[in-house]
This record gives C-alpha cells, structure tokens and sequence, in this order.
C-alpha cells in the first residue's frame, strides 16, 4: 500500500524502509500501529496510530495540512 507525503513536513514515507521506519507495531501485542515519518530520513517525526495496519494508512492517508 502507497503512502501520501507527510502533510507537515512533505517527507516521501514510501522511499523509507517501509516495515521499519514507517508502519510498524506500536506496542507487542500487536495491537496498536504506528505509521511515522522517520526523522532519520529527513521527516519531522509526525505520527498517526490506529489498531490495524490497513487502518493506519487509511488515516494517514486521509490526513491534511492545518
């Protein structure tokens, strides 16, 4: 699944290790997700949580700019 720019900083999350730095599980059971833009990657760090991987994107993607 694609993810759209970082609305805050425009940071291009597909181009992070997707399954690392992007969309991973928040806590160990799994059920809480994270998708974040990675400031190692030049994001700011801005983070969306949702209890599904399909979730998370789907608000992330949905996301705007304030």
């Amino acid at each position: 699944m694609k993810l759209k720019p970082c609305p805050f900083c425009g940071n291009d999350l597909n181009q992070q290790d997707f399954w690392h730095e992007t969309v991973y599980p928040y806590n160990r059971q799994k059920t809480i997700w994270s998708v974040n833009c990675a400031e190692e990657v030049g994001g700011c760090s801005a983070q969306m949580f949702a209890d599904t991987v399909e979730e998370v994107i789907n608000k992330w993607n949905k996301r705007q700019r304030s």
